[in-house]
């Protein structure tokens, strides 16, 4: 898919949320389409709401099926709590629980490719560059999805309102870095 068409696709694209896709981050989520990474939700990083840096969570295509399985196991274990009184070794319970770390797992598998990718990505990018490690992207795991951000991006909630301005300055800057790069590349 050309740029413009991808663009084009991205501009009406929107988040569980309903949200579209946030300005300062929208470059990033088009270039990281345009080098095949399926991201599905993303922020620029707001200081009065939502995370206060900015970042992208991706997960393979075909982990959204499985996805909605998992939550459907997920409320059925729910459900066999209740009507058990809590037992969670009631063998229904087990069960369950077994399926759904069976589809964790699934997950964890189609998502591998892409995260080994990142990773990659993520070391060309800072190869021979110099960082702060509090600045420097990183990729958490979110279970049936990942998340690339800044490693100090959690200790904004433990910052004073001008810290927490000044860092997310830094955290969209080092974003802003590594959209230039893959524009690049």
């Amino acid at each position: 898919m050309n740029i413009q068409n991808l663009k084009k696709e991205l501009q009406n694209k929107t988040d569980s949320l309903g949200k579209k896709i946030d300005p300062g981050i929208f470059d990033t989520v088009l270039y990281l389409a345009l080098h095949k990474f399926n991201t599905v939700s993303s922020c620029e990083g707001h200081l009065d709401r939502g995370l206060a840096f900015p970042w992208i969570d991706f997960s393979s295509l075909n982990s959204h099926t499985t996805s909605d399985e998992l939550n459907k196991k997920r409320d059925t274990i729910q459900k066999l709590l209740v009507e058990t009184d809590n037992d969670y070794n009631h063998v229904e319970v087990l069960n369950a629980k077994r399926e759904t770390d069976e589809i964790i797992t699934e997950i964890s598998k189609e998502n591998s490719e892409m995260i080994m990718n990142l990773i990659a990505t993520i070391n060309e990018f800072y190869k021979g560059r110099d960082s702060n490690a509090d600045s420097r992207l990183i990729i958490t795991d979110l279970a049936t999805t990942f998340r690339l951000h800044s490693q100090g991006g959690i200790l904004q909630k433990t910052r004073t309102k001008a810290d927490r301005e000044k860092y997310l300055g830094i955290y969209q800057k080092e974003m802003n870095d590594f959209t230039n790069f893959l524009k690049d590349k």
